[in-house]
């Protein structure tokens, strides 16, 4: 341990000394060469600018030049020098993190100040690319029918949707889910106790969305199989704006059948005749009745004209008066109010609304300053089939979340910028029915709320209900518990809050070397209170504070050996984890205070610093061109990430009397602890592809992948004292492989678009981190044995299609179709009494596919841009199978004679039916 830390001392070092290396990870660079158009000589001292910024070059005694630190867009860049024709190339791409070439041929005139100017294209290939990665660039983002960033996501290579029709998870290359890292404009954004994005960042405020899956550089750590790196817009040189609007009002008209309980007066089951349903009298128990029969239920429709969906979108920037080139400014968001297509159900609703702001400001030529906000809200309630008929019974979450940040760049000189960035990004979630002086008992005099009064007794709405006759499961012996009353109460309130700062460095110290190298140090504040009162005889507390600190610092040098074609990404990373928190030394006497070390013999304190934990992560990548149009690319890297907090903390109360030890009397043999000791869970990733131009607007690239994943968090079953027992650990083991194929056409003639095709397999042992909890409670009441090899994923898809296609002459009218196929996911067969039949995941579930599609008309007039949107969601009206019964592999059919038809036929399991909305955006 103590050599890794003088590693990391030695790394430090380095970064004061070198003064002239980094990377800001949110800028691209512009290369490339100025000739004599008629000799093919190179031009020394010609000027290359970027029109309506302070960004410039001139080329050296070869003719080259570089610019870097350049922020993603398009630019009009000319080149410019005594005796030539100026050259203006408009619609110039900059990619992050990647070069675009760009070169000039001038033309030589005896006349001062003549002009040309052409359309430059993005290249079909980007030969500098030594990984799987994906740009979508705001323009693209516009002209699909998406109403939110993670619709885009689903059409990278890789990517694969599982989960309920309002759940939907993502995963990326046979990974679990919350693998992909999320970052705005350089800052990470994830929800660091529950995993996820953190926060979101409305389509008109994006400029450019980054897709990383492959082997991704050095300086991206925190993800084991991807990063999303959402770049947000800044003002320009001219004043933009727009407002643009969607609804789906009384265009998707839908009729639903369903069944439906007899209810009395009071909202207590009866049955046809108004004979209430009791545990001697009902579908299951009583003799001569089947659970299906139509005497207990009526066949009920629901006619709807549409979604109640509205959704508004507002952007404006440009430069700030009076402050000159470079300061500008820009701010977007928009809110979206939808009752989703389960809204008919008088349950799910949503509120959203999302905003960001930028400002740029450069108080000298080589200074630029930019501040930054990003935050959001919602309020949303989803679908509870178990409050099918007490829709009023569920609880509504409550979401907000704030990013502020600073980043100052500094260019030391053409070759060399180093950027400082810190940010604060708080986020507030909860989820309840009750308001906190009606669900707890009192508030302490810190102000905090409390189970129970001074007494020790539970007063307020959170009071144990074991044996509460209010609910129907406990008078009526019905395996379906589909409630006509009652309901949990339920309070969650977590407060998180990161403060990270950073510092990047990065030189061109030669034309062949580009070295970035920095530094990240992040503390963050976890604040958690969970209450379940109801049906037992202890409420189920979890209560804590946490602030574990993380640090990182890394290595990375682009090699672009231009007369060879070649490029090499190498890299270095150290990742620095300490939680700040204790774990119980050992877990077979979770709640003893001193036990004997096994190694000395000796008694030592049970509780005691979690470790600290250091790792080193390697990456390497090369692209080489193996024929004229073709590129060869290969890559291999480490990746560690720190489990979600969650599964450090899980069960822990500060106000039980027994903290820091468990309560193992709350929850007996089914207790399930966290491990503040676990470690970070690593990948070792490999691709290797070739890129090919087939044709002048066409090219294909075709890339192998093989991962595999250690130390997967999961439980572990302690024959403990005085209570058997689950705790946390690292200890599954998952791999995945395939290949992807993408096809892609460049925009002309009217047409463009991409397709990728994805094969693969994704394997493992465990399911999930519940996966070997499942298989004990399975072995010790049902008698079935956990696997013995690996087993498929829940999300291992063998066949994946996605595609965009773009139809259209820009500016005048355009039609976009998004679409995806998925061969049928995994689910495990069961018996008709819920037994496990064969090997978990091994059957499959029906096959899915969408197309959606948006048609545009553009409008000028008077110096204003009007566009018509129509959006077709589900072009097809495919419906959709998201989860299926286990024995029989249907949504709609189950084989166990417990269950009635209320609870087998479950909306959630399809997707959403074909759904119309009409828009209008004007803007200028």
């Amino acid at each position: 341990m103590r050599n890794k830390f003088t590693v990391v001392a030695l790394l430090l070092f380095l970064v004061l000394i070198f003064s002239d290396l980094a990377f800001s990870g949110v800028t691209g660079k512009i290369a490339g060469m100025v000739k004599d158009k008629q000799t093919g000589e190179a031009l020394i001292g010609a000027n290359v600018i970027i029109e309506g910024t302070t960004y410039g070059a001139a080329t050296d005694v070869e003719g080259y030049y570089f610019i870097i630190n350049i922020p993603p867009g398009k630019y009009r860049v000319k080149a410019m020098m005594m005796g030539y024709k100026t050259l203006i190339q408009n619609d110039v791409q900059v990619v992050i993190d990647l070069t675009t070439k760009l070169d000039f041929s001038l033309e030589q005139t005896v006349l001062e100040g003549e002009i040309i100017e052409i359309t430059a294209e993005r290249p079909l290939i980007e030969k500098d690319v030594t990984s799987s990665s994906t740009v979508t660039t705001s323009d693209q983002i516009d002209k699909m029918p998406v109403s939110s960033f993670s619709e885009v996501l689903v059409t990278t290579p890789g990517f694969v949707e599982s989960g309920t029709g309002l759940n939907r998870e993502i995963n990326v290359r046979g990974g679990r889910t919350n693998e992909l890292a999320f970052m705005i404009d350089g800052f990470y954004v994830e929800d660091p106790l529950m995993g996820g994005m953190g926060s979101d960042v409305a389509n008109v405020g994006i400029s450019e969305l980054a897709v990383m899956t492959g082997t991704f550089n050095a300086e991206y750590g925190e993800a084991m199989s991807g990063v999303l790196n959402i770049v947000t817009k800044e003002g320009g040189s001219n004043y933009s704006g727009r407002v643009r609007f969607f609804t789906d009002k009384n265009m998707n008209p839908h009729s639903y059948k369903y069944p439906y309980k007899y209810l009395d007066e009071n909202g207590r089951w009866v049955d046809k005749d108004g004979e209430p349903v009791t545990a001697a009298y009902n579908p299951q128990s009583t003799p001569g009745i089947n659970i299906f029969d139509e005497k207990f239920w009526e066949r009920r429709t629901k006619e709807v004209s549409d979604f109640n969906t509205f959704h508004t979108e507002v952007d404006f920037g440009g430069p700030i008066p009076l402050l000159g080139m470079g300061n500008s400014f820009f701010i977007a968001g928009d809110a979206l109010d939808t009752d989703t297509y389960l809204g008919w159900t008088g349950q799910p609703y949503r509120k959203e609304r999302r905003a960001n702001a930028k400002l740029a400001l450069r108080p000298f030529n080589s200074v630029k300053l930019v501040f930054g906000a990003v935050g959001g809200q919602q309020r949303y309630r989803n679908y509870s089939h178990t409050n099918k008929y007490t829709p009023q019974n569920l609880g509504t979450n409550y979401d907000t979340n704030l990013m502020l940040n600073g980043t100052l760049t500094h260019q030391l000189s053409a070759k060399t910028f180093y950027t400082i960035k810190s940010s604060i990004f708080s986020t507030h979630r909860a989820y309840y029915r009750y308001k906190a002086e009606d669900f707890f008992s009192m508030q302490d005099e810190n102000g905090d709320w409390q189970i129970w009064n001074e007494d020790g007794v539970y007063t307020g709405l959170a009071a144990p209900s074991y044996a509460d006759q209010e609910y129907e499961f406990n008078t009526v012996v019905f395996l379906d518990s589909v409630w006509t009353s009652g309901g949990g109460a339920v309070w969650e309130d977590r407060d998180n809050k990161i403060i990270s700062g950073k510092f990047d460095l990065t030189s061109q110290i030669t034309r062949v070397h580009q070295i970035k190298l920095g530094f990240e140090l992040k503390e963050t504040q976890l604040s958690y209170h969970y209450v379940s009162g109801p049906y037992r005889v202890i409420p189920n507390v979890e209560k804590y504070e946490h602030k574990p600190i993380e640090g990182s610092v890394y290595l990375q040098d682009k090699m672009e050996f231009e007369n060879l074609g070649i490029v090499v990404n190498a890299g270095v990373r150290l990742d620095y984890m300490d939680t700040r928190a204790k774990y119980i030394f050992d877990p077979l006497k979770p709640t003893a205070e001193y036990v004997i070390d096994p190694l000395t013999g000796e008694e030592r304190q049970n509780m005691v610093d979690a470790d600290k934990k250091l790792h080193i992560s390697p990456r390497l990548g090369f692209a080489h061109p193996i024929m004229d149009k073709a590129v060869l690319h290969f890559a291999y890297g480490h990746f560690y990430q720190v489990p979600q907090y969650s599964y450090l903390f899980l069960t822990e109360n500060l106000d039980d009397p027994n903290y820091p030890f468990p309560n193992m009397a709350i929850s007996q043999i089914y207790t399930r602890l966290g491990n503040a000791n676990l470690k970070p869970e690593k990948t070792i990733a490999y691709e290797m592809g070739v890129a090919t131009i087939l044709a002048e607007d066409i090219s294909l690239d075709v890339t192998f992948f093989y991962k595999n994943i250690y130390d997967y968090t999961t439980f572990r079953r302690y024959q403990a004292v005085p209570v058997q027992y689950h705790r946390f650990i690292n200890q599954d083991y998952a791999n995945a492989k395939g290949v992807e194929v993408t096809l892609k056409k460049r925009f002309s003639n009217y047409f463009g678009g991409q397709v990728n095709y994805t094969l693969s397999k994704a394997e493992g042992n465990a399911s999930d981190v519940t996966s070997h909890w499942n298989d004990w409670y399975n072995f010790s009441v049902n008698k079935t044995y956990p696997p013995k090899k690996t087993i498929n994923m829940p999300w291992d898809q063998t066949h994946t299609v996605n595609f965009v296609i773009d139809v259209g002459k820009p500016g005048v009218w355009g039609i976009n179709l998004l679409g995806n196929y998925g061969s049928g996911l995994p689910y495990t067969p069961l018996s008709s009494r819920g037994l496990r039949i064969d090997e978990p995941n091994s059957a499959r579930k029906p096959w899915t596919m969408t197309v959606n599609m948006r048609a545009t008309r553009t409008f000028k007039w008077s110096g204003y841009i009007f566009t018509l949107y129509a959006d077709v969601d589900n072009l097809l009206n495919k419906k959709n199978v998201y989860i299926v019964h286990g024995s029989t592999g249907k949504p709609d059919i189950n084989l166990n004679w417990d269950y009635s038809e209320d609870w087998i036929d479950r909306p959630y399991y399809y997707g959403p039916p074909r759904t119309f909305k009409l828009g209008l955006s004007a803007g200028f």
